[in-house]
């Protein structure tokens, strides 16, 4: 019963989360639907009802990691943003996207037909499903960790390994499968992507409305209090999983950075470590997929 509420709660919070940021009422009007069982899944289906699937075993999980390592995440946090990325799915437009597939799972999904197979070559097609996963990852984590001057820096990295910590999860829960089954990116990926996004934060704000950059000496404060540490987070939560993959898939954290400023400048072929190299594989094919969702023009 408290796990049930664990959950309902993190559900509840998110989706006031999705009311805040948009100017009107949201759209959907989803329902939870709680499943008792010890595995780590989620799922987001529309038929046409959209319903949030979670089992109890997510959190479970993150109770054992919580139990495994010093690094400190918010059970709940980390829920709402595994919530927030399966209704980020429905938001962005991926059920009209991949066509015949009612069913959105967090860590992989049957045969789909998506409707954008005519404008992107064959070669690409299996970069699809990863692309889609990496728009809902972001869309999520945004929301989430809000502008750069909203928490202080030990809440901020608390936020950023409550997100990491359900990542990590999901690779571990789809371990095994074979890889013609694969339709997720790898978590160095999506961990790559979330630290790019965190490492820019302090910048956003310029970017968005021309707003000042804050001082040097906040930047170098930012990173050295919540950059750096929040990689080292991502390593230590991947160790305490067993997700020996993930720690080498991350690399060194000379290679992890380095990376993340090659991508900056687009030296895509100066990249090393997995994650990075496998953001970057999918990138030309996001950029294409963009455009095509329903949503895109709208939010735009």
């Amino acid at each position: 019963m408290i796990i049930n509420q664990v959950i309902e709660r993190a559900f509840t919070r998110s989706m006031a989360r999705i009311q805040e940021c948009f100017d009107q009422p949201w759209a959907q009007d989803p329902v939870l639907n709680i499943v008792g069982h010890v595995g780590f899944f989620s799922s987001v289906t529309q038929t046409p009802d959209l319903v949030v699937q979670v089992s109890t075993g997510c959190l479970t999980a993150l109770e054992e990691l919580q139990a495994e390592t010093s690094v400190t995440f918010n059970l709940e946090t980390a829920l709402q943003w595994l919530i927030l990325h399966e209704l980020h799915h429905a938001d962005l437009g991926h059920f009209e996207m991949m066509r015949g597939v009612p069913t959105l799972n967090l860590v992989a999904r049957a045969e789909a037909q998506p409707v954008c197979l005519n404008t992107l070559p064959q070669d690409d097609w299996p970069k699809i499903a990863p692309c889609l996963e990496l728009q809902a990852d972001h869309d999520a984590m945004e929301m989430m960790l809000g502008s750069f001057d909203e928490l202080d820096a030990s809440e901020l990295r608390e936020l950023v390994a409550s997100i990491t910590a359900a990542i990590v999860l999901i690779e571990q829960a789809g371990a095994g499968r074979e890889a013609d089954l694969i339709t997720h990116p790898k978590a160095a990926t999506r961990i790559f992507q979330l630290l790019g996004h965190v490492g820019e934060m302090w910048a956003i704000p310029t970017q968005v409305n021309g707003a000042p950059l804050p001082p040097e000496q906040q930047i170098q404060a930012f990173s050295k209090d919540v950059i750096l540490p929040a990689y080292f987070d991502a390593v230590s939560l991947a160790k305490a999983a067993g997700a020996e993959a993930i720690t080498a898939d991350l690399g060194s954290p000379e290679a992890f950075f380095a990376d993340i400023a090659n991508a900056k400048l687009r030296r895509w072929d100066a990249l090393i470590t997995s994650g990075a190299q496998e953001w970057a594989s999918l990138k030309s094919v996001n950029e294409l997929l963009l455009p095509l969702l329903p949503n895109y023009l709208a939010s735009t």
